[in-house]
């Protein structure tokens, strides 16, 4: 988890390159003729999503009341359900911050 003011630290190639991107935006959303943000997500859950992933598997399997083997028991994700996420992208491209400006858009937990 991250502070909207801490520098990112990622760990894969995937990481890094959202990194980069988020400092590229950064410089030069200062120069663009439109407001542009980061926007970081927390695990975004909902409608439509693949079934393989976490929550929908829980949903399924508990529905079922079938056991689910979870691989990373003590892995911690801070979900967000995918309206949640439109609420936010939404004020966030309605409000006045800063160019550039990064924004965590999870429940926090």
């Amino acid at each position: 988890p991250s502070r909207e003011d801490e520098r990112e630290t990622p760990v894969t190639l995937h990481g890094a390159a959202l990194a980069a991107a988020t400092h590229y935006l950064h410089y030069a959303a200062h120069d663009l003729p439109f407001a542009a943000y980061t926007a970081r997500l927390g695990l975004t859950y909902g409608p439509g999503q693949r079934p393989e992933f976490l929550t929908a598997k829980l949903i399924r399997h508990c529905l079922a009341r079938e056991p689910l083997h979870v691989r990373e028991p003590s892995g911690r994700r801070d979900m967000i359900y995918v309206d949640d996420v439109v609420r936010g992208l939404m004020k966030l491209a309605a409000g006045s911050l800063p160019a550039g400006s990064i924004v965590n858009l999870c429940s926090g937990v």
